[in-house]
């Protein structure tokens, strides 16, 4: 018995005191100090009043309620003066909204750029494709042996279609033309934008200086003079040919007579360029090509929305005085958090394929998924943390009641 006089209480009611203290000073700048919670911190002094009975029950109950009204702040917030009343949190909270907002136009400067680069290099991938479709060569050279018939000045029917062939096939030219400079520009683009914008700038100069210079901007091609005839009014092939069997010379003039034809009558208002060599660079480039598509849509851009998600909840969260203050460490690490779940969200949304044939809007959902979670980390890593309790649970073994039950 005299162990027990002389015990100390279980319950701390000079803490609890303390911390009802600053719950009602919290909750009265909060506006938070509702009639309930006064009546309750009423109740706890006058039980307080008394110095030979000192009841704990009125206080206990008026912090337990005080702690579901200034929810999300907790008592151990209070304690450990993460209060954003408090002066030192207030004047860093207003350095952090300052940065964090010039840190947020800073991904979106980010965003915009690798956005444009997606999509001009998913047009130059789309339009290699398409490319490769046209059988550039085949109409080239099936125009060309028709107007190199007899008949096409005798017949009227024959020079509609000569006619009509000629301006697709001019139309295929050009098309071909534009896909080049697409693809070229697009495999010239690099992964650091800080890089990819100093040589954009550097190209823009270079073709502003050399505009008027006629700097070749397309693959290499043959040589123009070949296109004049010889005494026999057909091409001279060139030296290196001319000991070559007749079989391959046929060649060689069937592939003259093809670029010829192409840059004085199809493609006259064009570069002149041969179209096998323009479209073999092209599919030469869309491996790179598409290399940065992947790891843009997969890797970088997930990640920036993830930080842009993650930067806009931690603008919110230091600008409320409903939540707790932050230092500087915690608030890096929430923001790289979120960047780190906007990749794990492009894990997801490229489980099932390649994205980077897919068009923006196709896109869209999953970077708007990578920013949700950015925003809202703690719902990917709170299903995360159920999946592994859920594998590493331990299969618990049937009971010989649970057993017998299941037999009958």
């Amino acid at each position: 018995m005299e162990q027990t006089a002389n015990a100390q209480p279980i319950v701390d009611l000079e803490a609890l005191v303390s911390d009802l203290r600053l719950v009602c000073a919290y909750a009265a700048k909060a506006g938070l100090m509702t009639e309930d919670l006064l009546a309750a911190s009423d109740r706890a002094d006058q039980a307080l009043l008394d110095p030979q009975r000192r009841d704990a029950k009125p206080v206990l109950a008026a912090l337990s309620l005080g702690a579901q009204r200034i929810a999300p702040m907790t008592v151990a917030d209070l304690k450990f003066r993460r209060d954003p009343f408090l002066p030192e949190n207030q004047h860093r909270g207003r350095v952090a909204q300052f940065w964090l907002a010039s840190f947020a136009l800073v991904v979106l400067g980010f965003l915009v750029v690798y956005m444009l680069a997606l999509q001009s290099e998913q047009d130059a991938l789309a339009n290699i494709e398409q490319v490769q479709r046209l059988n550039a060569r085949q109409k080239l050279s099936a125009l060309r042996r028709m107007a190199q018939d007899k008949q096409l000045t005798e017949r009227a029917a024959l020079q509609e279609q000569y006619r009509e062939k000629a301006v697709e096939l001019a139309f295929i030219y050009g098309r071909i033309v534009n896909s080049y400079g697409q693809s070229r520009a697009a495999a010239d683009m690099t992964l650091n934008p800080v890089i990819g914008l100093h040589k954009a700038w550097q190209d823009w100069i270079a073709t502003f200086t050399a505009a008027d210079k006629g700097m070749p901007t397309l693959a290499p091609s043959p040589d123009p003079e070949l296109c004049l005839g010889g005494d026999d009014g057909d091409f001279k092939p060139p030296k290196s040919i001319t000991q070559q069997p007749s079989w391959l010379q046929t060649a060689v003039k069937d592939d003259v007579a093809d670029f010829c034809f192409l840059i004085n009558v199809v493609g006259r208002d064009q570069p002149a360029s041969n179209i096998d060599s323009q479209i073999q660079e092209q599919l030469t480039m869309a491996p790179q090509i598409k290399f940065n598509a992947s790891a843009r849509a997969q890797w970088i851009l997930p990640f920036l929305y993830g930080l842009l998600g993650a930067t806009v909840f931690m603008m919110r969260h230091v600008a409320s005085v409903r939540t707790p203050a932050v230092e500087w460490f915690p608030m890096f690490m929430r923001v790289t958090l979120g960047g780190v779940a906007g990749i794990v969200i492009g894990w997801f949304s490229t489980a099932n394929g390649s994205t980077s044939l897919q068009g923006a809007s196709s896109l869209s959902l999953p970077f708007a998924a990578a920013f949700v979670t950015g925003y809202g980390i703690d719902v990917l890593f709170s299903m995360l943390d159920r999946v592994t309790r859920l594998i590493g649970s331990p299969t618990v073994p049937a009971t010989g009641a649970e057993r017998s039950a299941a037999a009958s």
